[in-house]
């Protein structure tokens, strides 16, 4: 920030400073402060593609919708070739419910870069929104492939393999997010989860299962029911029982201000089987 503020001053008109001050602001989820730095950048150089799509991007921060999208067509209009400006346009028409349109753009943005494995990962999620199921995990599985590391589309593989009952995969892809983003609360909470509620004794793993629900918990400073009730389960599968109904308990106590039927009625099932000392 400070070598940016001090080249600013050498060179007032600097359009590419002024876009790197705004892109810094953004990293410090400064958006506010960022978005008057690229306006004031297409004030000096309308046609400068990359501060309307950083532009879009710090709406977009700020659920200004709308205005993102406006400013990532006219990133597009200047570059027809900008794959981000196409894969930040697909997230917020997704992020509106606009499927199709979602798919439109991170189509286009594949198409000419398709190695892109966050526009693949984006075009999974939309496939998901739209129950194409298998598509969606064939992105996920091109978005790990080209970036090992990509925990979220690790996350929703996992997720996708989980609901197919393909638990050894699903165990496998919730590690590899985990080693990527160690302190991701929903996944550690999902294989918690799977650790101790799968029926092949050489998935189940109770002990583990404690530690990792354990964790969750911690991150989300124990205010999440179905975190707590992973908890329980894992409690229960390592014959904890009384920590297994405590915690049932305190679930039900948090849902009592924001009830989720469903999983409410789950949780008091579990519970009478916990009293009952069953897993």
């Amino acid at each position: 920030m400070s070598l940016f503020e001090h080249m600013l001053a050498l060179a007032p008109n600097a359009v590419q400073v002024r876009n790197g001050l705004g892109i810094e602001l953004r990293s410090l989820g400064r958006n506010e402060e960022a978005i008057s730095y690229f306006q004031q950048v297409l004030k000096l150089k309308s046609d400068y593609a990359e501060a309307h799509n950083n532009l879009g991007a710090a709406f977009h921060s700020l659920g200004r919708m709308d205005e993102a999208i406006e400013e990532y067509r006219k990133a597009i209009r200047i570059r027809p070739d900008y794959s981000q400006a196409y894969n930040n346009l697909g997230a917020a028409l997704d992020s509106q419910g606009r499927f199709d349109e979602a798919v439109k753009q991170f189509s286009l943005a594949l198409k000419i870069r398709p190695d892109y494995a966050d526009a693949h990962y984006n075009l999974g999620k939309t496939f998901q929104s739209q129950g194409r199921v298998d598509e969606a995990m064939g992105q996920f599985y091109q978005a790990v492939r080209i970036k090992p590391k990509h925990s979220a589309a690790h996350a929703y593989l996992g997720n996708s393999l989980l609901a197919r009952n393909r638990y050894g995969e699903a165990i496998g892809h919730f590690r590899k997010a985990l080693q990527a983003k160690p302190d991701f609360p929903e996944v550690i909470n999902n294989l918690a989860w799977v650790l101790a509620t799968a029926e092949d004794t050489k998935i189940r793993n109770p002990a583990e299962a404690v530690k990792f629900a354990e964790k969750a918990c911690k991150l989300t400073e124990y205010n999440k029911p179905d975190f707590l009730d992973t908890l329980a389960a894992a409690y229960a599968a390592d014959r904890q029982f009384d920590k297994a109904v405590a915690t049932e308990q305190k679930a039900l106590e948090i849902m009592s201000a924001d009830p989720n039927k469903e999983l409410a009625d789950q949780i008091r099932k579990r519970l009478e089987l916990y009293k009952q000392a069953k897993p």
